[in-house]
């Protein structure tokens, strides 16, 4: 299946945390972490509009496995992600809230759709939430590591996932791309065990979403039917 959709774009793979029950403090071991550049952004940014043009983007998430906030660069991005993916489709960020500041939430109010704090930290959610709520800014709140925990196909030891759904990476073509310009097609893929592409090497319309060796331990579903010829060659890389 071609991806259709870049639904994802990780400025910063570098976290202020080291949560548990998520890979980003130990990432750096398997890939080259670090905060996407300029140069980078502007690359991944050519794949949405290439995506947009096809009619086939749906939303853009401004997180991976990290923290967005940290890139210095945050600011700057978010508003030329904007101009590319406006409000007739979603703009979405995930936050930490550690870095949450008054001018960073007047921004959001201009550029930003939707944001997530993810309360790992009680004190810089409610700072954040309180910023935001001063300047009436519609944020929600994520705590699926203990509502609905998994483990991240096997990657970090902590409880799996209660439920089996179908992979949306698979099935609706989704690709991300992280912040070394790397592609994958799967959120799960901290350790960049399934890229498929790179923003300077790779053409949008010849990416291909694929199962890879996560597949074989994820709580996330596919119809094998789909991918039958690469079932049989999943990406198994050490």
């Amino acid at each position: 299946m071609k991806v259709t959709t870049i639904n994802s774009i990780e400025i910063s793979s570098m976290c202020n945390n080291t949560c548990e029950y998520c890979p980003a403090a130990v990432q750096g071991r398997y890939r080259k972490t670090g905060f996407m550049t300029m140069e980078i952004f502007n690359k991944a940014l050519e794949f949405v509009e290439y995506f947009n043009e096809q009619g086939t983007q749906k939303e853009l998430n401004l997180f991976g496995v990290g923290e967005s906030l940290m890139n210095p660069l945050f600011p700057i991005m978010l508003k030329k992600a904007f101009e590319v993916e406006p409000m007739i489709r979603p703009l979405h960020l995930n936050t930490n809230g550690r870095f949450v500041t008054k001018e960073l939430v007047e921004l959001f109010n201009l550029y930003l759709n939707h944001l997530d704090i993810t309360a790992h930290n009680p004190r810089d959610t409610i700072v954040a939430y309180r910023l935001c709520k001063d300047q009436k800014f519609k944020l929600g709140f994520s705590a699926d590591f203990w509502i609905h925990p998994n483990d991240w196909a096997g990657q970090v030891d902590w409880f799996k996932s209660e439920k089996s759904y179908p992979c949306p990476w698979l099935r609706n073509g989704q690709a991300w791309i992280m912040s070394d310009g790397n592609i994958s097609t799967c959120c799960f893929d901290a350790f960049a065990q399934g890229v498929i592409g790179n923003v300077f090497e790779s053409k949008p319309e010849k990416l291909e979403v694929k199962p890879y060796k996560l597949c074989t331990t994820c709580h996330q579903t596919y119809d094998t039917s789909v991918f039958e010829k690469e079932k049989s060659k999943l990406i198994l890389v050490k």
